[in-house]
């Protein structure tokens, strides 16, 4: 039960619990996490087919619900500029850019929620607005690393929403965030009436891929502290915080979160950083937060070419 608690909590994981003679203590803690479902002991098949199906029909449900909740359709002004300066929407006509605005809506989606399940199939697409998604994968030993990180104006999920196959990521929202989730069949539509777009998308996924195979390369491949070198020198500009006056970069990060980025222990990634931070490269100072005060010297100590995560 504790497992399942924290499975939930921090992976928004839908449970079913089975158990026999259980008390009514344990079946009033159980009930507690709102699981889907419970089966008790002696299973006969039938019932307890019915259960998961039933179980997971109502999951699906309510992912469903959850996306869509929508606000009254409007032209927002905002979106509309979004939509004008952001590739590869920015190709297309003025019409079919407000008529995707006026058919999209915004929501908020709170820290630690999570928006996609790995092998889920028809799930939505959308563009983050604010804040910060996780794209992970859950490995053969259970573990659950960060693949990508979804930032404001990233079209990659939609891409890959697109494709006629189950959804290859767990998708988690790591800080509170805004998304714009987008009318999926009208916008199938336009792609089929725009090849210059499709091309154009193609390109992004394919541009994005390749980046995924050279970061796997160094992370096989490179010494951890080059890894975790290369790592903080690229999240720096994308989802660092760039303070002009004293020039370095703020990374919402915490060691745990860089050791899975960089395919090691969260020990390691400690002790690398304090490294670092005793040659004034970093500021360790605030919890959760990683100050780059030398972006310069923290490149020159990653042998790898720089790629976008």
């Amino acid at each position: 039960i504790d497992l399942a608690a924290e499975l939930s909590d921090k992976y928004g994981a839908a449970i079913l619990f089975t158990c026999q003679n259980a008390s009514s203590k344990t079946l009033a803690k159980i009930s507690k996490l709102g699981p889907l479902g419970v089966i008790s002991f002696p299973i006969e098949s039938n019932q307890a087919s019915i259960i998961v199906k039933l179980a997971l029909l109502r999951e699906r449900s309510s992912q469903e619900n959850f996306f869509s909740l929508r606000s009254t359709p409007s032209l927002n002004s905002s979106d509309q500029d979004l939509f004008r300066r952001l590739p590869p929407f920015d190709e297309l006509a003025k019409s079919l850019r407000d008529e995707l605005c006026l058919l999209s809506n915004r929501k908020v989606v709170a820290s630690g929620a999570q928006l996609i399940g790995e092998l889920e199939e028809e799930v939505p697409a959308f563009i983050p607005l604010s804040g910060r998604l996780a794209m992970k994968k859950i490995g053969a030993n259970g573990k659950v690393l960060i693949a990508h990180y979804l930032v404001p104006g990233d079209v990659f999920q939609i891409i890959l929403s697109l494709q006629d196959a189950p959804f290859p990521f767990l998708i988690t929202v790591e800080r509170e965030s805004e998304i714009l989730i987008l009318p999926k069949q009208r916008l199938q539509t336009i792609l089929f009436e725009n090849p210059k777009l499709y091309e154009s998308f193609t390109r992004v996924l394919q541009e994005r891929l390749f980046r995924s195979e050279e970061l796997s390369r160094a992370i096989a491949y490179d010494k951890v502290e080059e890894r975790i070198a290369m790592v903080l020198s690229l999240l720096a500009g994308r989802i660092g915080s760039y303070n002009r006056g004293e020039d370095e970069y703020q990374i919402d990060l915490t060691r745990n979160e860089l050791a899975d980025l960089v395919g090691t222990s969260t020990e390691t990634a400690i002790r690398i950083t304090r490294l670092l931070e005793d040659e004034k490269i970093l500021d360790l100072s605030e919890a959760s937060k990683i100050r780059i005060l030398d972006l310069t010297k923290l490149e020159e100590k990653t042998s790898s070419l720089l790629i976008q995560i």
